[in-house]
């Protein structure tokens, strides 16, 4: 014999208070419903909710036409449309539909109907229909099996279906009260019994009954969720052998609090945050991203960056790289990367030639060739070609792993979806159908075995306890009931299908709060940060209801509800002792300690050296921040896509190179006209973003923008009689013994044939006026060192200077200024080397204020990928450019 105590929030909840209890069992909808389909020999396979959802999209196919209710829907988004009706269906099947077509009702409810005669696909069953079948073989229950059956939630307020199945059983259903646990003649007793019985429970107070010593109540707020969790486990802890008195109610596992609890050496309540955004979560919908034109850089670089990927490590890497300098799959950096890949495989003798040219084809299909256009669709052939080539390449312990489970059943299910539809799918479906298969996940710590007893939601609390601790109590607000119009209720009254009544949820969830808080026999701890994740909070609603007993003229009379309520830091967060509802602790104030200015590592002696080869980059970024020099070094790599500022100035770069490539002589009309052309040409290869379809209008924009910008470069070389000698050229010397390389964007000479170096800058960033006006600009001065080196004619100066593109601005620096500024930088590059030489790896600083004797540079954070190792300050102001090429 079974004794089961059911209710609508006891999903999670133990099978039983007790010790040890044989036959006493709580049970939530979900388990009552396993629990009856197993004695009566119910049950089956259970598919996907998007298989549901398909499967009723491809009914509801069968029976649209232009009149039917649901016809405009369904042409614009037919799984949206299909996932919304079938919630309908669902909703009435709970409250006692058949599926057989209403005499009377509305075009909704005659949609629905000629929707459930179409027996083609069949519907997997939904919870709902097994509900339904449960009730009609309940007969054939061996009644014996049950005792007692008893209800939290009333009979008459459950959904239609739970009501004739509880009827069936007769006398053995046993509703249980309202009833206030608390004896005592406390503040919480007093508001205990308002609440369980208002009409005589006012019978029995008198005016001014609170106690303002009694702290039976509270309601314990504080400024963040932090604070609230630090007060919890530090009370908690005061005194560990009372907790297994303690019921706790923890809506939505809090990470906040799970901490706070390990930290004090107690058990974790667990947490999870749900996300549909986990990496392993993102594969599928990555894929298919990349499937369509143009290609979106942001869409490919997620998909490149994912750690679990059918794209192999390797080839992800070359590609970041590529993409970095190039945003684009066409240009000479992707078919650079792409020769890379091949020859670490070959070398490796990780892949033959052939398989290698395999693999990179395939991949050049899925990244590149292969995309289709959003508005025509994607043919069904090639979704199932995408889906066979991830099945294939991702890692094998996907198969076994649970974590790695997910997007290869994901997946599957895609090409079951799709299976056998003639018509192509288009791009707003398509990610529909993705969207319904990549549910949410939930990461997090895991609940450690405790003394107390935790309930996700009020309605959880199944038993009498001394202490009650409410977190995180705010007001979330229930999700809304499907509103029916007045006909369409009347009309399913008279088939006998029961719809809620309106309010009916509301007055659910108002019966789990009051439950709750009638179960506690002693204390009361409600807690309420006032800001969560950001955002304000408001009091939970059984609070109103509190206050309204405690403020009345027969109780405390108004503001009386102000005695119950402690702020955290005024009682926690003392200097010497706190004390809580018959809990004390000490507490001790230290002082507050701050970030020094100066962060240094230790690393073995002599594990880092100068690299092999250096240039001006590799200087100013040891001098810059040794930290990432040395991460970057030891192939701790990171990866991000260029800005749109850095790929205009790749582009320009590539537009001149070719440009002075083709003749070193122009008139600035007609290099404009030419690098408009070029720009047209480059732009799949190198700033594919403005390929968008909605930046039509940036697009134009930077065209005449570039073609300007080369056009005034022109003339500024024609007006200052300069000679065009080589563009993009390599320059290389000895810098202490280490080869020293730098590549010249434009080398010339002026009329006195004295070398002249441009370096084109598509940048308005200020910065490089700064650098040149303080004597840092290393950029420029390793480039007239380079010149000094490696030209043998004497020369009376040496010119070096920016262009800056969109400004149409020359910056230059004189000759001596940049010999000393080398000279400086070649000592403090030494010495930073020598640093590290002895083991001491120094963080750099975002600000020079002060640069002194020594040669220092500004570390670039703005730009940095381990500005998360880092943490040195808020970056937000620092003063670098917006993106800016090299």
């Amino acid at each position: 014999m079974t004794t089961i105590t059911f209710g609508l929030h006891q999903n999670d909840a133990d099978w039983s208070d007790s010790p040890a209890a044989i036959g006493e069992i709580h049970l939530g909808p979900e388990g009552m419903l396993s629990f009856l389909q197993t004695r009566l020999g119910l049950g089956g396979k259970d598919e996907p909710e998007a298989v549901r959802i398909d499967r009723y999209r491809k009914r509801m196919e069968a029976v649209n036409s232009s009149s039917v209710w649901f016809h405009e829907s369904f042409k614009k988004d037919p799984l949206a449309a299909a996932k919304q009706l079938l919630s309908w269906r669902d909703e009435l099947i709970l409250a006692g539909w058949d599926g057989k077509a209403l005499l009377e009702g509305s075009k909704r409810l005659d949609a629905l109907s000629a929707i459930e005669k179409v027996s083609e696909p069949p519907l997997p069953p939904g919870r709902e229909d097994k509900l339904l079948e449960v009730l009609a073989e309940i007969k054939y229950l061996d009644e014996g099996c049950i005792d007692t059956i008893y209800l939290i939630e009333p009979l008459d307020i459950l959904p239609f279906l739970w009501q004739q199945i509880f009827k069936t059983f007769g006398g053995k259903i046993k509703e249980i009260p309202l009833q206030d646990a608390c004896d005592k003649n406390t503040n919480l007793a007093i508001l205990q019994r308002q609440i369980a019985n208002p009409g005589r429970a006012d019978e029995k107070e008198n005016k001014n009954s609170f106690n303002e010593k009694d702290e039976s109540l509270v309601l314990l707020e504080t400024d963040t969720e932090w604070e609230a969790a630090e007060a919890l486990a530090m009370w908690l802890a005061a005194d560990t052998t009372k907790n297994d008195r303690v019921t706790m109610i923890v809506p939505g596992t809090s990470g906040a609090l799970s901490s706070a609890l390990h930290h004090m050496g107690l058990p974790r309540t667990g947490s999870n945050e749900p996300s549909k955004w986990r990496a392993h979560l993102q594969i599928l919908p990555l894929v298919f991203a990349n499937a369509w034109e143009p290609v979106d850089i942001g869409a490919l670089t997620a998909l490149l960056s994912l750690p679990i990927s059918p794209i192999p490590s390797e080839v992800r890497f070359w590609l970041l790289r590529a993409l970095e300098e190039e945003a684009g799959v066409k240009g000479k950096k992707w078919d650079e990367a792409l020769v890379k890949i091949k020859e670490k495989y070959t070398a490796k003798g990780w892949k033959t030639d052939t398989e290698v040219g395999k693999m990179l084809k395939e991949i050049e299909e899925m990244l590149v060739s292969e995309r289709f256009k959003p508005n025509e669709g994607i043919a069904v052939t090639d979704i199932i070609k995408r889906c066979k080539w991830i099945l294939k390449h991702l890692p094998p312990q996907s198969e076994e792993n649970e974590f790695l489970k997910k997007p290869r059943s994901q997946v599957m299910t895609l090409q079951q979806l799709v299976a056998g539809q003639e018509k192509k799918i288009s791009r707003v479906e398509l990610e529909r159908m993705i969207d319904l298969l990549v549910t949410e996940e939930s990461f997090g710590s895991t609940a450690e075995a405790a003394p107390w007893k935790v309930a996700a939601h009020p309605g959880g609390v199944t038993n009498p306890r001394p202490i009650l601790i409410w977190w995180n109590f705010i007001n979330q607000p229930v999700p809304a009931a499907t509103y029916w119009n007045k006909t369409e209720r009347e009309a399913l009254k008279r088939a006998r299908i029961i719809l809620d009544e309106p309010g009916i949820v509301q007055k659910r969830e108002t019966l789990a709060w009051k439950n709750a808080f009638l179960k506690a026999q002693q204390t009361v701890i409600m807690i309420r940060p006032k800001k969560l994740r950001g955002k304000d909070t408001v009091r939970h609603p059984l609070w109103d209801m509190i206050t309204a007993f405690a403020d009345s003229d027969k109780l405390g009379g108004k503001g009386a509800h102000e005695k119950f309520i402690r702020d955290v830091p005024g009682v926690f967060f003392t200097e010497t002792q706190w004390q809580l509802a018959g809990r004390t602790g000490k507490t001790e104030q230290i002082e507050e300690a701050g970030w020094p200015k100066e962060h240094s590592y230790s690393i073995p002696e002599h594990r880092v050296k100068a690299k092999e080869h250096t240039s001006y980059s590799d200087m100013s970024s040891l001098i810059g921040c040794p930290l990432s020099w040395v991460l970057k070094y030891e192939g701790i790599y990171g990866h991000s896509t260029p800005g749109i500022s850095r790929s205009l100035g790749n582009l320009c770069h590539s537009i001149a190179e070719d440009l002075f490539r083709q003749s070193p002589h122009w008139e600035p009309d007609k290099a404009k006209k030419k690098a408009e052309k070029l720009f047209d040409d480059k732009l799949e290869s190198m700033a594919i973003e403005l390929c968008a379809e909605d930046r039509g209008l940036d697009k134009i924009r930077y065209r005449r923008e570039v073609g300007q910008a080369i056009h005034d470069l022109v003339m500024l070389i024609n007006e200052r009689g300069y000679t065009f000698k080589a563009v993009e050229t390599v320059r290389n010397s000895t810098l202490c013994g280490v080869p020293f390389e730098g590549r010249l964007d434009m080398f010339l000479q002026d009329k006195q044939e004295n070398p002249v170096v441009i370096d084109l800058k598509y940048s308005k960033w200020d910065g490089y006026k700064k650098a040149i006006k303080e004597g840092r600009d290393l950029q420029l001065a390793s480039y007239s060192w380079l010149l000094e080196q490696t030209e043998t004619a004497p020369y009376e100066k040496i010119t070096a200077g920016y262009f800056l593109l969109p400004l149409n601005k020359w910056l230059d620096d004189d000759q001596e200024t940049l010999r000393g500024v080398f000279s400086r930088a070649t000592t403090a590059w030494q010495t930073e080397l020598e640093k590290l030489d002895k083991g001491i790896v120094t963080k750099g600083e975002e600000k020079i204020d002060d640069p002194g004797s020594l040669f220092k540079l500004e570390a670039t954070c703005t730009f940095c990928n381990y500005v998360d190792l880092c943490k040195i300050s808020d970056i937000a102001g620092a003063d670098t450019p917006e993106d800016e090429d090299e």
